[in-house]
């Protein structure tokens, strides 16, 4: 899995926790463990949309995280960003 600045993770220090969040429980718990495929986060901290802290990935054998100077809708044409994005898919 590839993410190009996408908050998949609850991050509580940038925005208050949804109530269906806080409703979920045990989905959200297992959210934050390891997830069980080859995973590459490309995040930026100067995203300026999304929280940074939420897109990233705990690292492991099989998951990274590339962070990239890019506003968030311009990850799709930053070079930084798709040079990560190829080197994940190869």
């Amino acid at each position: 899995m590839v993410t190009l600045g996408s908050p998949f993770r609850p991050d509580a220090t940038s925005a208050p926790t949804p109530p269906v969040s806080e409703r979920a429980g045990t989905a959200v718990d297992q959210l934050r463990g390891p997830l069980p495929v080859p995973t590459t986060a490309i995040w930026s901290k100067t995203d300026g949309i999304v929280g940074w802290r939420g897109c990233r990935v705990e690292e492991s054998e099989t998951a990274r995280n590339v962070s990239v100077p890019s506003s968030h809708l311009g990850m799709t044409s930053n070079p930084s960003a798709l040079a990560a994005l190829t080197r994940a898919l190869v």
